[in-house]
């Protein structure tokens, strides 16, 4: 009777254990999916927020490219003027 009842509590700890063991492997699953998840989503925010700046600078180049030759379209003017 002994060995009967220990193989019952035996088997019954093992079901136990392998029901913690599955509804741990569901929760870190879950986490991991989770993570990955955001992780995507911080990067495709971080691509973006790259994108933005690159589009930044080449409108900043453009915008001192322009200045510049505005610049010197006025010094020609005030070197053409000061020879009449």
């Amino acid at each position: 009777m002994s060995a009967e009842l220990t193989n019952e509590c035996t088997e019954l700890f093992t079901q136990v254990q392998n029901n913690v063991d599955q509804a741990m492997n569901s929760f870190n699953s879950k986490i991991f999916d989770n993570l990955i998840s955001e992780f995507s989503k911080l990067d495709k925010d971080m691509m973006n927020i790259s994108n933005n700046l690159n589009k930044s600078v080449l409108e900043a180049e453009k915008s001192k490219n322009m200045a510049k030759e505005t610049i010197d379209k006025l010094k020609l003017n005030v070197e053409v003027n000061k020879k009449y």
